[in-house]
């Protein structure tokens, strides 16, 4: 396990997540778990990225108690590990956790790493995931940050976000974000969806891309 992060950072999620040796670390029991524990609370930051990884997968909640260890008792350098460690655990199937993942949506100054553990809370129907990714959209100076928030509510497809997609489809200055509205608003469906769809496609002030796009998703 110790050799995976001579790999390259390329190669490291790919090995993380792989199978085989996911399997061969199961087989492991506590001795798996400890050892993949010890190497994210103290390895190289190759070794915590996989050991992350491969911990997530697992899905023991022993683990649980390592990834709160090392996203805030020896907080990582630089956000590369942060974020690692918070996808990682978005994975773990244990409920235990969930006030990790709390914990990183309050505490964590990286505005990446709360939108990953909001979405990861959403996915679980925590309200309080919805509620920040939608605080998100709305108020998030960052163009790029809205357009991220808004795609990961559009994989969610939660309901009852239909007022939002149409506000910032109609109001938001960055055309990444109208686009990812626009989806939002295609896949929520239902007679008022399309409803704004058409009006879009109609306007003759409008992006011609976006009324484009507008048009397809009516034809669909």
């Amino acid at each position: 396990i110790v050799h995976l992060a001579e790999a390259g950072p390329a190669a490291l999620e790919e090995l993380a997540l792989d199978p085989g040796i996911a399997e061969r670390c199961r087989r492991l029991g506590v001795a798996g778990v400890d050892l993949l524990a010890g190497l994210l609370a103290g390895g190289t930051d190759g070794e915590r990225l996989v050991a992350a990884g491969l911990l997530g997968y697992l899905g023991d909640a022993r683990a649980i108690g390592a990834f709160e260890d090392a996203l805030f008792d020896g907080e990582p350098e630089g956000a590369l590990l942060a974020r690692a460690f918070v996808e990682a655990l978005s994975f773990h199937p244990d409920e235990a956790a969930v006030p990790v993942l709390s914990r990183a949506l309050r505490e964590s100054t990286d505005p990446l790493v709360r939108l990953r553990a909001a979405e990861a809370l959403a996915e679980r129907g925590r309200p309080e995931g919805l509620a920040e990714l939608r605080r998100t959209c709305e108020e998030a100076a960052d163009p790029l940050l809205r357009e991220d928030a808004f795609l990961r509510l559009v994989q969610l497809g939660p309901t009852g976000c239909l007022d939002l997609f149409a506000t910032r489809l109609r109001r938001d200055q960055d055309p990444a974000v109208r686009f990812a509205a626009l989806e939002g608003v295609r896949n929520a469906g239902g007679p008022q969806a399309r409803a704004l769809l058409a009006r879009l496609s109609d306007d003759p002030t409008e992006d011609g891309l976006l009324a484009a796009e507008a048009r397809r998703a009516l034809a669909e």
